[in-house]
């Protein structure tokens, strides 16, 4: 089971707010979608900046702030039980 996670496009920093979810798959896969509030004091682009969407893995322990996934751009549910590459989990 994959966790869909948030932060800031430009420094990367998780302390976002979002000013609206995204609707589609659109606006978590493409750049520059979803406009939001970056709460770093050290972000280049001042407090509004874009949401970056990523994925996680729920199932292993988190590496830190850079462990991620490569979102698939063809999504479907795991009918043949191929097991994560990350905790090798169906």
């Amino acid at each position: 089971v994959g966790k869909l996670r948030v932060r800031c496009a430009n420094c990367h920093s998780g302390a976002l707010t979002v000013d609206s979810d995204p609707s589609c798959w659109d606006d978590v896969l493409k750049s520059n979608r979803i406009t939001a509030h970056c709460e770093e004091t050290r972000c280049e682009t001042g407090p509004v900046s874009f949401a970056e969407f990523f994925f996680k893995c729920a199932e292993h322990t988190s590496q830190g702030e850079k462990d991620e996934a490569v979102p698939l751009y063809l999504i479907r549910p795991n009918i043949s039980h191929v097991p994560c590459l990350a905790c090798t989990d169906i």
